[in-house]
């Protein structure tokens, strides 16, 4: 209970941007034990990348939609990709152990189902001639990052096919017949080999031979330096007759660096002969598991539909330079504090700063389309709150927190800054809006 209090005292006044003393910061309960191992990467791996800032922008082909019926079928549409998203979110989330965001996905998929529902209920009253307000917010959705076909030692590697294939002086492209030999130098004392089928009077072969290598599990180092160093070996070769060698149509190298946040690649190598092109490219397909370094799980913000007018984020109440400030402490007491408190809890942080980054952005761009009125309006509303800062300043002061008192006061100008810009806007020479 005792570090719980400050905890929350801590975040509390990290969340509006008052400076944080990381020497105050209680012990985490998870610090008085050796953590197990692995822990940190399993965070990391659950985490979610930052939600893109501002409010949710309506996608290109809403905007295109003529209305009516089109517009409808466009939503019933979208909330069955949603449906879909959503339970596949779960079903990743649940695999990964995160039951907390398997749930949050369930909700959305429940709220979609019910959305859908209504639209179809509306359409049939209306006769597709009217559509229902929507709007869209940001989702996490969970994505699967995994083969679940594959084991973990095992590598896939599928020749697909070539293009416009370098052609000997002894061939023609119409009686060309080519077959490509594949090495993977793993284990480096014993590479494994696989060789297609030859295909025949053609220089854009369509081989699509797949092989599955035996390799170690992700974990192991030495096929994680094999990922990130080393290449698969292409050879290509070609029938010269019954009496003769086969012929070498060229080469090509195929990284496989990628695979360390990937688990599937498409690539298209370049025909060398030497050091040179030689001319024309061959397509291959490989895949793994789950990618070297990372989880079978990422994680998307996708732009999410949702019926009813958007809600309100901002009012002309708000100061933008105060909002501006807030989210600037906001961030660096976040950047202070990465290193301390685990992902768990920084996440009201990272919540306040998302918050307020789309305040900034949605009040910003009402800003611009304010009338005198609204103008007028925020002066209105700006002018108690010079007072308000002065006081909470006078009491912190009291209360011997000076470090408050002096964000408090900086507030108090910057609201007193934006008062006198909204009195230059309000001036006959301001460019306010006349309502």
């Amino acid at each position: 209970a005792e570090y719980m209090g400050g905890f929350d005292n801590l975040i509390a006044d990290a969340s509006i941007g008052l400076p944080i003393d990381i020497s105050s910061i209680p012990s985490l309960p998870s610090e008085k034990a050796p953590a197990a191992s692995g822990s940190s990467s399993s965070s990391s791996s659950m985490s979610s990348p930052p939600r893109p800032p501002g409010s949710c922008p309506v996608p290109t082909e809403f905007k295109a939609s003529q209305g009516g019926k089109e517009l409808v079928a466009l939503m019933a549409k979208h909330f069955q990709d949603q449906i879909r998203k959503a339970h596949t979110s779960a079903l990743v989330q649940q695999k990964m152990g995160d039951s907390v965001a398997a749930k949050r996905s369930l909700t959305y998929e429940a709220q979609s189902k019910k959305d859908s529902e209504t639209l179809l209920q509306f359409a049939k009253r209306y006769g597709g001639n009217d559509t229902p307000h929507y709007h869209f917010e940001w989702r996490a959705i969970a994505q699967s990052n995994c083969n679940a076909d594959l084991a973990d030692e095992e590598m896939e590697v599928t020749v697909v096919h070539a293009t416009d294939l370098p052609v000997p002086s002894d061939a023609s492209s119409s009686s060309l017949e080519t077959y490509v030999k594949l090495t993977l130098p793993y284990p480096s004392d014993a590479p494994q080999e696989t060789t297609t089928s030859t295909v025949k009077k053609t220089d854009s072969p369509q081989f699509n031979h797949t092989h599955k290598f035996q390799v170690s599990s992700k974990k192991v180092r030495s096929f994680q330096r094999l990922v990130k160093s080393k290449h698969l070996k292409v050879d290509i070769f070609y029938k010269r007759g019954i009496f003769k060698s086969d012929g070498e149509v060229g080469t090509c190298t195929v990284p496989m660096d990628q695979l360390e946040n990937q688990c599937t690649l498409q690539l298209a190598a370049d025909v060398m002969n030497g050091r040179k092109k030689a001319g024309g490219q061959i397509e291959f397909k490989i895949r793994i598991r789950e990618p070297i370094a990372s989880s079978g799980m990422s994680t998307v913000h996708e732009a999410w539909l949702l019926l009813g007018a958007a809600p309100t984020t901002v009012k002309v109440t708000d100061c933008l330079a105060v909002l501006k400030f807030e989210r600037d402490m906001v961030r660096d007491n976040i950047v202070r504090l990465r290193d301390t408190l685990s992902r768990e809890n920084l996440r009201p942080l990272d919540e306040s700063y998302q918050t307020l980054e789309s305040k900034i952005s949605e009040l910003t761009s009402n800003m611009q389309r304010w009338s005198m009125s609204q103008w007028r309006e925020h002066l209105t509303a700006l002018q108690p709150r010079v007072n308000q800062f002065a006081a909470e300043a006078r009491t912190a002061l009291s209360n011997n927190k000076r470090e408050k008192a002096n964000v408090l006061m900086t507030k108090r100008k910057l609201v007193e800054d934006e008062i006198k810009l909204c009195q230059s806007k309000m001036s006959p020479s301001g460019g306010g809006q006349h309502s």
